[in-house]
């Protein structure tokens, strides 16, 4: 089962992925797509880290997510914290096209139906300021609106998160 969490930069989506998934179990997987790349970077991984329970078990990932999901246990439940850090990495680091990220996209939704995994996908929405002008900028937004609108397409449960407030699209929190 998915749920997708999506919001703008700071918007308390983690977080209300994090309470969802501790909803249904107390020993939860944290696959985190992030890697050390900054000095900004390194200061949020240390602050998700610093706020996330102790229940989680991370799993850092980076682009890996794919054998992170495959190594969880049948029926556990996890967050995937974040698709658009993740689809950096496989465009810009992986050199991957649309296809193979597509490809790896429909690779999690299979293992995930068929472990009987629960996951909470978590993604930025940057979509809303307009089309940027950049040709690698606006290729990235193409992408990543792809990969919403696919996982919204599997997914359970859809919520919209805005200023620490989720608003419900599909399904529901906790169900």
């Amino acid at each position: 089962m998915i749920t997708f969490i999506s919001g703008g930069a700071r918007s308390g989506k983690s977080s209300i992925a994090e309470a969802d998934v501790l909803s249904r179990t107390s020993n939860a997987v944290y696959i985190a797509s992030s890697r050390y790349t900054d000095e900004e970077m390194s200061e949020r991984i240390r602050h998700h880290r610093r706020t996330r329970s102790d229940c989680f078990t991370t799993v850092e990932a980076g682009f890996r997510v794919k054998e992170a999901l495959a190594g969880m246990e049948e029926e556990a439940a996890g967050v995937l914290d974040c698709l658009t850090v993740w689809l950096s990495e496989a465009l810009f680091t992986e050199k991957l096209d649309e296809q193979k990220i597509m490809k790896e996209a429909t690779a999690w939704v299979d293992i995930i139906e068929k472990r009987r995994l629960y996951v909470t996908i978590v993604s930025n929405d940057v979509n809303e300021a307009g089309l940027p002008s950049n040709d690698s900028v606006y290729f990235y937004v193409h992408i990543l609106e792809k990969l919403h609108r696919f996982f919204i397409q599997h997914a359970e449960n859809v919520i919209q998160v805005r200023a620490g407030f989720p608003k419900v699209w599909k399904g529901g929190i906790g169900q």
